[in-house]
């Protein structure tokens, strides 16, 4: 059990291969096969421990009980199809969004919505919230693989620009703002348009003819998403919670979320 709790630490979004007689760890490459020292049945428990985070953010962490003395934060599970032990990583945290930060982030998207800059909303579709900073590399690598698109097909997707990088970035946002200006467009599509066409994106960084209103409109966007507890992009809100890097393929691959 010691050489299981040690791995499970090292082998976050590895997989493992396993057989009904052996266990092999793929560390890096390399493969490596722990001795069974002993078997026997034991009893599991799983805890739920909610932890302030930052702000609105509670990270929810499952705690198992494997024994008497034995505890896990993470912890793996068979799939039967690819044969491999795959680590329950979306199981051992998850971040939760607090109602008070949910008033936040909607007061965000109604200042946004007051400009013309949300897409028109379907009914029959789910809200995902986005947020993105138009400086942030890896926010323009997930746009530019097209996941605004793949997400617009299946739900409601709400930009809220978020500005980490201060006043770098809220200049950039402005513009983005400005240049959408009138409802003839959104920031959905301003922030594909950008990031598609590079010299689109180097006029929007570099020429500051935003009115001022889209400055004070940036500045107070990031000061609630903030206040919410967002602290990093790309990020994502799905049914409360909190999602941070690359977006959760199983809310593209499932067919029947609504």
């Amino acid at each position: 059990m010691m050489i299981f709790s040690f791995l499970s630490e090292i082998l976050f979004a590895n997989f493992v291969s396993a057989a009904e007689s052996d266990l092999v760890f793929n560390i890096k490459g390399k493969n490596y096969v722990p001795k069974l020292l002993e078997k026997k049945e034991v009893e599991l428990k799983v805890w739920e421990l909610d932890l302030p985070k930052t702000k609105g953010i509670t990270e929810k962490v499952y705690i198992y009980q494997v024994g008497e003395n034995n505890f896990f934060t993470r912890l793996y599970h068979y799939d039967p199809k690819s044969k491999f032990l795959v680590l329950d990583s979306a199981k051992s945290a998850q971040l939760i969004i607090n109602a008070e930060a949910l008033k936040k982030i909607k007061e965000a998207e109604n200042l946004l919505a007051k400009e013309g800059l949300i897409p028109k909303l379907s009914k029959d579709k789910k809200v995902i919230y986005v947020f993105l900073d138009p400086l942030c590399p890896f926010c323009k690598k997930e746009v530019e693989k097209g996941l605004l698109d793949e997400l617009q097909k299946k739900y409601n997707v709400v930009l809220i620009p978020f500005a980490i990088h201060k006043k770098r970035s809220e200049d950039v946002i402005a513009n983005m703002m400005y240049h959408a200006k009138g409802g003839k467009t959104d920031l959905v599509a301003v922030f594909k348009e950008a990031f598609s066409d590079n010299s689109k994106f180097k006029v929007l960084a570099s020429i500051n003819f935003a009115e001022d209103k889209y400055h004070n409109l940036a500045k107070k966007i990031t000061q609630l998403l903030e206040e919410a507890g967002i602290f990093a992009t790309p990020s994502y809100i799905i049914d409360n919670k909190v999602y941070i890097g690359k977006f959760p393929a199983k809310y593209l691959e499932s067919k029947d979320e609504k």
